[in-house]
């Protein structure tokens, strides 16, 4: 087990034991949290964590984060650290669950359906929530990991025209897209939806030490269906990392200095497609 993923797991730990504890009581300056705040009756699954941040105004920007997990696992508290980083700087995030598929591979076309109507209903009950709360949300960008990334990309292009939020830019990292082309599941790849005004992406993918998610066989399937369609896009190639998000590179000699590009590029994309 590499010290990254050490690291990691420790700041997910650490994270979620915070979110907890501001969600109970309220610190001045500190991000104002409701954890399980449930978005559809579909399943127990239909939960998700908001952070509001301190001093928050009446119009906002918003951030949702999609686990991974092989759309059969994972959890919404690992992306914990980055809602919190990111009400820091201003904006409400939100980290969702999902239901899961348990059909096999090829059968699973109907489950990735229910996927993106849960996505669907936590944008809406998202948009309801802050509006509640007299917050105006302006835009959306959506986040996500592996299986995360690629559902990500399915609602962010299939969906991008009636989205509760509208969308501002998508950010998957270590998306599957050939998966469904040797599954034959064409409506639940994303590349099916791409228009030429398909929302802008920042994509991340790993080195061939991703062994899950090859770079190799899914990186160019995106980069030529959003070339094609002259869809603005920046693609950022881990190297020497594993499969995301535990092996990011951290120490010289690895992918530092890459991962500092992709955070300038995604505070620019922030600048550039947030109002």
């Amino acid at each position: 087990m590499s010290v990254p993923y050490i690291l990691k797991v420790i700041q997910i730990a650490y994270s979620v034991v915070l979110s907890f504890i501001l969600s109970v009581i309220p610190f001045p300056n500190a991000p104002a949290i409701q954890m399980n705040l449930v978005y559809a009756e579909a399943s127990e699954r239909n939960v998700m964590d908001v952070y509001y941040p301190a001093n928050v105004g009446d119009e906002a920007n918003a951030i949702l984060y999609i686990h991974g997990g092989s759309w059969t696992g994972g959890d919404k508290i690992t992306y914990a650290p980055e809602c919190l980083e990111m009400a820091k700087k201003g904006y409400v995030t939100a980290t969702m669950s999902y239901r899961f598929a348990e059909l096999p591979h090829e059968e699973r076309a109907a489950e990735f359906d229910n996927m993106v109507e849960d996505i669907a209903n936590a944008i809406k009950a998202l948009d309801k929530k802050m509006r509640a709360d007299g917050i105006t949300p302006k835009k959306l960008v959506i986040c996500g990991v592996s299986a995360g990334g690629h559902l990500t990309l399915l609602y962010g292009y299939k969906h991008a025209a009636d989205s509760a939020i509208p969308i501002a830019f998508l950010a998957p990292d270590v998306a599957p897209i050939a998966y469904f082309n040797y599954f034959n599941l064409p409506n639940a790849n994303p590349l099916t939806y791409v228009k030429a005004d398909s929302p802008p992406t920042l994509a991340r993918y790993s080195g061939p030490l991703d062994t899950l998610v090859p770079a190799a066989d899914n990186e160019p399937l995106l980069a030529d269906a959003l070339t094609a369609l002259g869809v603005p896009y920046d693609m950022f190639y881990y190297e020497n990392s594993e499969h995301f998000p535990f092996s990011i590179g951290r120490w010289p000699g690895t992918d530092y200095k890459v991962h500092q590009e992709y955070l300038a590029m995604f505070a620019e994309y922030c600048v550039t497609y947030l109002p």
